[in-house]
């Protein structure tokens, strides 16, 4: 990898790197924090990757880096602040509704997943307003085997935005938090519909103009928990 730089200011992140080849031109790409639709964080052991979408005159701008999660602490408040940034413009009321007075027991559910909501993406005076945790989906395959469907996952909504944090299946032991990060204002009503024998969420972003989704897999107890945290949060 040449060298690489990430210059978080007041008003957004600028991302610098050198070229590969000394015949070639660097990269430079400025995202405005206000222009920020998405941050995705993947801590896997000791790498670490950072992925920041922005929209800016209707098209998708998005920077990447990748580093060595030794240094985490050092970038982990700085980019705190960044997602911080990324709120200013959420226009849906949550102030009144409740905190979730379950989330404290999912502890007890994943351990693990608690642990990473609490430490990396949840801010001090951010609410968890309801979640839903879904383990591994995995397809019965002639009565023996199985395939890997999707991961697991535990999707929050706060007052603020919606996180959701997933492993990745393409690891037979997980020792991964692969976090998104969402502004609330950026949510679309969303969509359930069935698909094979589970049911498909899928979340669409704005503006429109990008045509940028999240889609999850649910079984269908954990669709109607969550269809019902949302509706009960915004009512549609």
């Amino acid at each position: 990898m040449p060298p690489q730089a990430l210059v978080f200011t007041r008003q957004g992140v600028l991302y610098i790197s050198e070229p590969e080849k000394k015949d070639r031109v660097g990269t430079a790409l400025w995202i405005s924090s206000d222009d920020i639709f998405k941050i995705k964080l993947s801590l896997i052991l000791l790498y670490g990757k950072l992925e920041i979408w922005g929209n800016q005159d209707a098209q998708v701008s998005k920077l990447e880096i990748e580093y060595n999660t030794v240094a985490h602490h050092l970038l982990a408040p700085i980019l705190r602040q960044l997602i911080r940034k990324t709120w200013q413009k959420n226009s849906r009321n949550t102030a009144n509704h409740p905190q979730d007075a379950s989330f404290g027991m999912f502890e007890y559910i994943s351990y693990s997943f608690y642990n990473g909501l609490t430490i990396e993406a949840i801010q001090p005076d951010e609410k968890v307003l309801g979640y839903v945790y879904q383990p591994e989906i995995r397809k019965p395959l002639l009565k023996v085997f199985y395939r890997k469907v999707f991961p697991q996952f535990v999707l929050a909504l706060t007052d603020r935005q919606l996180i959701l944090l997933q492993q990745d299946l393409k690891f037979k032991t997980h020792h991964e938090w692969i976090f998104t990060f969402i502004p609330l204002y950026r949510v679309q009503p969303l969509d359930l519909e069935a698909f094979e024998e589970w049911m498909k969420l899928t979340i669409h972003l704005l503006p429109e103009s990008i045509q940028q989704k999240l889609e999850i897999l649910l079984d269908a107890q954990n669709a109607e928990k969550w269809n019902h945290t949302w509706k009960g949060v915004f009512g549609t």
